[in-house]
């Protein structure tokens, strides 16, 4: 799957969330995702998105906004899709706009919060849907 297309797509994703800056998107594999996983959230094995905003959100830095960081793991990208029955490119569409989302604040760790986080997430998706529709 071309780079630029999910550029494209964390691109849409920022707007909808009324974000502006610089975003940072990693992908990677299961070796690496376990060791940010153990090393910054203390938790054993892989997980498909891990996401790391910045000290100070919207913080600047050489005239540029910075986010934060989003690190996918491909292969367990990869295998969930399969499993899900959804192909690679929609199951890293969904992976980048849930790390954003976790870049501006949501936490679906907190009950409360996975309702709220889960709303946006559709709701964007929704409207990103509509846009690519239209084109």
């Amino acid at each position: 799957m071309p780079v630029a297309h999910l550029r494209s797509f964390a691109t849409e994703v920022l707007k909808e969330c009324s974000a502006h800056g610089e975003l940072c998107i990693s992908f990677v594999g299961e070796k690496t995702i376990a060791r940010l996983n153990r090393q910054y959230l203390h938790r054993r094995g892989t997980t498909d998105v891990i996401s790391f905003s910045m000290d100070s959100p919207g913080e600047e830095v050489l005239g540029q906004t910075l986010i934060g960081d989003v690190v996918i793991c491909v292969p367990r990208a990869a295998q969930d899709a399969k499993e899900e029955g959804v192909s690679l490119r929609h199951k890293l569409e969904i992976l980048v706009l849930h790390g954003i989302l976790h870049l501006m604040g949501y936490d679906h760790e907190n009950g409360n919060d996975l309702k709220k986080m889960k709303a946006k997430e559709n709701r964007i998706w929704n409207a990103l849907r509509k846009k690519t529709a239209k084109k």
